[in-house]
């Protein structure tokens, strides 16, 4: 399954064991803490461009973990709308959560870092051409 395949799975409810399986396939550079906090990590999207994302990761009961973020970059006169960019206020010292499907919620710290990097590729890809994360998954699953 390739990162399209994953996260359209994470938008239709497949099966949580089946996602996590499948994420571990997914290669991304590792988030490493440059932030003096050393509970948040900093993510540069896999192009390599200047957009700089930072997170932290929140386990929530026994169950599920969730997504923090700290930094998001410049959008570049595109929209920040929650609904655009999945995002929900969050109840901790960062602005917003990542937005996710009820019961797709990470289970473990290494899937909550390995959709935190999905997202950022998402929001990358919207800041830089304007196809919503949305649009984009919608676009690969077509194909």
């Amino acid at each position: 399954m390739n990162f399209w395949e994953l996260i359209n799975s994470l938008i239709s409810g497949e099966n949580q064991s089946e996602i996590t399986r499948r994420q571990s396939q997914i290669h991304h550079r590792s988030a490493s803490p440059i932030s003096p906090d050393p509970n948040i990590y900093t993510y540069r999207p896999k192009d390599g461009s200047t957009n700089y994302f930072q997170f932290s990761y929140h386990k929530i009961g026994e169950e599920k973990y969730e997504i923090d973020i700290h930094l998001l970059p410049d959008f570049k006169g595109r929209s920040k709308d929650i609904h655009t960019i999945h995002v929900l206020d969050s109840p901790r010292q960062a602005r917003y959560k990542v937005c996710l499907k009820a019961g797709h919620e990470p289970k473990s710290f290494q899937d909550a870092q390995e959709l935190s990097k999905m997202y950022a590729e998402l929001i990358n890809i919207y800041i830089k051409t304007n196809v919503t994360p949305d649009q984009q998954i919608a676009q690969q699953s077509n194909n």
